[in-house]
């Protein structure tokens, strides 16, 4: 069987190809497409993360702001009334209890009765006199306790006998001269009037502002309208959870409404009194939210035309990938019938006289560095002409042909039989062990040869004279062993055809 002249392959570089592999546009397209949806996605991700980041500065800045305000405000209310209790008790002692108020009326050092009543009591906690006319005669007889057990300002919320608003209730006592108790002093102030700084549009509708006692009860708190003063918050808890570095800053859930806020919660140090100032995290959050709803429709939409034009680009790259890979494919056929026909035989198939002579000089030199024979056959076909001229050329090449493969079931997968031209053949018998064997595939090729061939029902018969010459006692190159191979082959001619010789000088 003949052996095909393979040119060296040249190495390719892998990692290079598989770069070239990732240019080509149905996998370009694809991977434009995911790096674009990474890209829209991780730009729409951070930028909402970035938004919502700056609403919690935003926020915490807000809370703390508040709080701030909201601590000066009470910081300077607390100190005025507590300054008018003291003045109160002072002109009590020194006008008496009952001409104590209109003595600071009349010096205008009452605060306004609008906002504030004062109440002073006596030791049994009657009415001694007051503001208002319709300030109660008694106060809460636990409020009363309180006061006679504490020397100091003592802040409670008490109910308004005329009014459905609570009261926030400032007192002190009224000493005699030896220390004892022996009466007091109340100022009551509407509770609203701490929160009234509440601010709709800063703090939104589900803020809280709110005033409230060391253990956590409130003593007043607001959220947008709606004031109240029951309730209460985990006051130690939340100021322990609280972040130092933020200002006691802390972000929890409310128990009284289940709102989450960001809460700053304040001791007023001097009185026994915090401050919480919460914003809505929700509220704070709804416009970013709304942003991100946006942001996340237009990223999907333009995620989708994205992916739809890709679709459509990687489509027609597709189709026209496969169009140019099927004009190379059609242009490596060619080039392999090209090459094909180069060197073989196009009536028989077989290598022709230039493939031959290739295969030839390399058997040589494998023959030459083994120390192995080779032999080579050179075949003419007896009477072929005749046949050829009385039968024509179709006659002629089927026989050709048919010779051709009862050559080939002749000889070894590693030996050749190629077409010499005209009606000659040569055989390359490659690495034999003794010359004995060029001498039995040369009878084989005969014996096959000198059957009978069948055309158009017609019995033609054809001989064979084979000549042979082996390497390298006949020849040690490929021209020396060809030529005498020939030569070989014309001697057989001469004595007769229809046999084999081998080449003697």
């Amino acid at each position: 069987m003949s052996r095909l002249f393979i040119r060296k392959p040249i190495k390719s570089n892998n990692s290079a190809s598989s770069i070239l592999s990732l240019l080509e546009p149905q996998i370009l397209f694809p991977l434009f497409a995911v790096l674009i949806t990474v890209i829209l996605w991780s730009t729409n991700y951070s930028a909402n993360k970035t938004i919502r980041r700056n609403v919690t500065k935003a926020a915490i800045a807000l809370a703390e702001e508040q709080a701030e305000t909201y601590v000066s405000q009470l910081m300077r209310a607390l100190r005025e009334i507590d300054q008018h209790l003291k003045i109160v008790v002072y002109a009590s002692q020194q006008h008496g209890r009952r001409n104590a108020l209109q003595a600071l009326k009349e010096r205008h050092l009452l605060p306004s009765p609008l906002s504030f009543n004062i109440v002073i009591l006596d030791i049994d906690g009657n009415l001694i006199d007051a503001t208002e006319s319709a300030s109660p005669t008694r106060v809460d007889l636990r409020f009363e306790q309180q006061l006679r057990n504490q020397d100091g300002l003592l802040i409670a919320v008490v109910a308004d006998d005329t009014q459905d608003d609570a009261l926030l209730q400032f007192s002190r006592q009224y000493p005699t001269p030896s220390g004892a108790y022996d009466g007091a002093v109340v100022l009551q102030v509407d509770a609203s009037y701490f929160v009234s700084t509440y601010d709709n549009r800063k703090m939104g509708n589900q803020g809280i502002m709110g005033l409230l006692n060391k253990r956590g009860r409130f003593m007043v708190r607001r959220s947008a309208n709606h004031i109240s003063t029951d309730g209460s918050i985990p006051y130690h808890q939340i100021i322990k959870n609280a972040d130092p570095m933020q200002n006691a800053l802390t972000l929890s859930t409310s128990a009284i409404d289940g709102v989450v806020r960001y809460v700053v919660v304040r001791e007023l140090y001097q009185f026994p009194l915090a401050v919480i100032v919460g914003v809505s995290r929700a509220e704070l959050m709804a416009d970013a939210d709304r942003k991100a709803k946006a942001d996340m429709l237009r990223t999907t939409g333009a995620n989708l035309l994205l992916l739809v034009v890709m679709g459509i680009f990687w489509r027609l790259s597709r189709k026209l990938m496969q169009s140019r890979r099927q004009e190379v494919e059609t242009r490596i056929e060619h080039t392999k019938q090209i090459e094909y026909l180069a060197y073989h035989d196009s009536l028989t198939g077989l290598p022709n006289r230039s493939l031959f002579d290739q295969l030839l000089e390399q058997s040589i030199k494998q023959a030459r560095r083994n120390t192995r024979l080779l032999a080579v056959l050179f075949l003419d076909l007896d009477h072929f002409k005749h046949i050829n001229d009385t039968l024509g050329h179709n006659a002629g090449d089927q026989l050709l042909f048919e010779v051709a493969a009862r050559i080939k079931r002749c000889l070894r997968e590693s030996d050749t039989v190629a077409r010499f031209g005209g009606d000659e053949f040569i055989v390359l018998l490659s690495e034999i062990d003794a010359k004995d064997y060029a001498f039995s595939v040369a009878r084989k090729v005969i014996d096959a040869v000198g059957r009978p061939f069948v055309f158009q029902d017609r019995e033609l018969r054809v001989t064979a004279s084979v000549g042979i010459s082996t390497f390298p006692d006949e020849g040690l190159d490929r021209q020396t062993l060809t030529k005498h191979a020939d030569a070989a082959m014309y001697k057989v001619k001469e004595e007769g055809k229809n046999d084999y010789r081998i080449y003697t000088p």
